[in-house]
């Protein structure tokens, strides 16, 4: 029996051809069992023979043959393509790398943005969007009621029945038409003549003395319900002017952020537009 033959009868393969399709687990077995034969006792013509058969190139000399033919046997595939060049890799190209960047870019544009327009609406809501829940909302000008209102602070309004007041509480009154002021009742006074007409004797925390004019219960606007610390500053400088003039210009750049983004991937659309070959539908003659 010749070596090729033992070969076939160890394979189940009816001609040597057949070795091409042997599944992988199957050629490493056979790659095993050749790797034990000596090289030298196998003449090179039945190397060469199967090293053809494989799609390999021969050798001239048993051990190269030998190695070739088990290094066929061990490779994953399809051993008609053993000896077939590597394919090259393709590497991106430089408009495909620009768009990657860009997509890069859009995305951390749009998370900042996503931020800028929370943070401006949350900031919208405690200054205007709180008069939806019958809120007005103040700022803290001067230190009379430190360290309960701290200045710069804003303070959060609720209309009350002035009825419903007691002593002790502060409370949001209307010094005169243009002037606003929190301090504590320090005491009630029932009108003298009306009882249903009453006034409070007040006095700011930070004060020695209590205010020289008693507060009517008409010109009451409210009890302040809560406060936060130095965002007054910021609604104070943006109701005035030059914080007025800047607060609409940063409005004016912050649409321009917000819609950036489609006006960049909108112009590349259309270019891709134009450059794309127009399709002409043919006409048939009735």
């Amino acid at each position: 029996m010749t070596f090729a033959e033992a070969i076939l009868k160890n394979t189940g393969c009816s001609r040597l051809s057949d070795l091409r399709n042997l599944p992988p687990d199957r050629r490493r077995q056979l790659a095993m069992a050749l790797s034990n034969f000596p090289a030298e006792k196998i003449p090179l013509q039945d190397w060469n023979e199967l090293l053809a058969a494989l799609g390999g190139k021969t050798a001239a000399v048993q051990a190269e043959a030998k190695e070739r033919l088990l290094m066929l046997l061990r490779m994953e595939g399809d051993l008609k393509n053993a000896n077939a060049p590597p394919k090259p890799v393709r590497k991106s190209s430089p408009s495909m790398e620009n768009k990657s960047t860009m997509q890069t870019v859009l995305r951390v544009w749009n998370a900042c943005t996503t931020v800028i327009v929370a943070m401006v609406a949350v900031l919208a809501v405690a200054l205007v969007g709180v008069r939806l829940f019958g809120l007005q909302v103040f700022t803290v000008l001067s230190g009379s009621m430190e360290p309960v209102y701290h200045v710069g602070s804003l303070i959060y309004v609720k209309s009350i029945d002035p009825m419903e007041l007691h002593a002790g509480e502060d409370i949001t009154f209307m010094l005169d038409e243009d002037t606003v002021v929190t301090h504590r009742i320090v005491g009630i006074v029932p009108d003298e003549n009306d009882p249903s007409v009453i006034r409070f004797r007040t006095q700011g925390v930070a004060n020695d003395q209590e205010d020289g004019s008693l507060v009517h219960y008409r010109n009451v606007i409210g009890k302040p319900v809560f406060t936060i610390p130095y965002l007054g500053y910021l609604a104070n400088y943006i109701q005035n002017p030059p914080g007025t003039y800047v607060s609409i210009s940063v409005g004016a750049i912050l649409l321009l952020l917000i819609f950036l983004p489609d006006l960049l991937t909108g112009e590349d659309e259309e270019e891709k537009e134009e450059k794309a070959p127009r399709k002409t539908k043919s006409i048939k003659n009735k």
